[in-house]
C-alpha cells in the first residue's frame, strides 16, 4: 500500500513527517516548507483517501479505522525513510499520530499534535459528525466546504488569507464521499489516546491555536498538563489552521523539537 501514497521530500537533516487534517492535503503543508526545508528533511504525505493517494480496499466484513492508516504510515516510514521522523499530526493526522505512538513507537523520534486531541468524540460531537454525513450524502461536498473551511480560520484572518480559504475550500470539495464518511466514521468510532500521550517516552509536544474552534485553548491546556514532560506552545491570533496562519510560528516551534 505505501507504494501508492502520494508523497513529496524536501532538504536534508533530520526527518520530519507532515501528516494532514481532514478533506486536505499535502499542499497544506506548503507554507512551512520553505522554513523547514532549509533546515531539516520535509516529508508531507497525502493520507490514504486524500490528494493524489486511494483510499484503501478492505474486505466487506472489516470496519475501516484510524489504526490502518496508521499501519500503512509506519510501512511507509519503514520503507521509504532511513531513520525515525518527528511527526506532527494535524487535527485527523494527530488522531493517526497517536495510533502510530501506540502501535509502532519505536519508528518515530517524537511527535507533535498541531491543534488536536487525544480525546475520544464526546457524544454531542459524534452527532455533529453523523449529522455531517447525512449532509454530505443528500447534497455533497460541494455544498458542504464553503461555510465550513472558513470557519477554521480566526476572523481577524480571514480577509487576509481569503485567496488561500478559496484553495483549501477546492481541496475539499475534490474528497470523495467515500473518503469523508469512512474517515468521520472512523474518527467518531476511535479510541481515547491520552495514555498515549502520557506515557510515550520521546519527544511530544502540543501546539495549540488561540481561538481554535474546533480545539478549544482549555482542551490543550489541559492535556498538557497531564504529563510533565509535555512540550506546550500556543499560536497567537490562530484558529485552527496555523500552518496558514502563523506559519513562521509554526516553524520555528516545529525546528525546535528536533534539538
Amino acid at each position: 500500500m505505501t507504494n501508492q501514497l502520494n508523497f513529496t521530500i524536501a532538504g536534508k537533516g533530520k526527518p520530519i513527517l507532515f501528516l494532514h487534517g481532514f478533506c486536505e492535503s499535502l499542499e497544506v503543508w506548503k507554507y512551512l516548507e520553505p522554513y523547514i526545508s532549509t533546515k531539516e528533511q520535509f516529508i508531507a504525505i497525502d493520507l490514504p483517501g486524500f490528494g493524489k493517494s486511494p483510499l484503501p480496499k478492505f474486505h466487506s466484513d472489516h470496519e475501516f479505522s484510524l489504526v490502518d492508516v496508521a499501519d500503512i504510515i509506519a510501512d511507509f516510514i519503514k520503507n521509504e525513510l532511513e531513520e525515525p521522523p518527528l511527526v506532527i499530526g494535524h487535527s485527523l493526522g494527530g488522531y493517526i499520530t497517536l495510533a502510530l505512538a501506540e502501535q509502532h513507537p519505536q519508528l518515530i523520534s517524537g511527535f507533535a499534535l498541531y491543534q488536536s486531541t487525544s480525546l475520544a468524540d464526546s457524544e454531542e460531537k459524534k452527532e455533529i459528525r453523523d449529522k455531517a454525513v447525512k449532509f454530505v450524502q443528500e447534497r455533497g461536498m460541494e455544498m458542504l466546504m464553503p461555510t465550513f473551511i472558513p470557519s477554521l480560520f480566526a476572523q481577524e484572518n480571514k480577509e487576509r488569507l481569503k485567496t488561500d480559504i478559496l484553495e483549501i475550500i477546492k481541496t475539499a470539495q475534490e474528497t470523495s464521499k467515500e473518503t469523508y464518511i469512512a474517515y468521520s466514521i472512523a474518527m467518531k468510532n476511535r479510541n481515547d489516546y491520552s495514555n498515549v500521550l502520557r506515557n510515550f517516552s520521546n519527544t511530544k509536544a502540543i501546539i495549540a491555536g488561540e481561538h481554535d474552534p474546533i480545539i478549544p485553548i482549555a482542551t490543550s491546556d489541559h492535556l498538557a498538563s497531564i504529563s510533565t514532560n509535555i512540550i506546550y506552545h500556543k499560536l497567537k491570533n490562530t484558529g485552527h489552521m496555523g500552518m496558514i496562519e502563523s506559519p513562521e510560528a509554526s516553524s520555528k516551534i516545529i525546528l525546535n523539537l528536533t534539538k
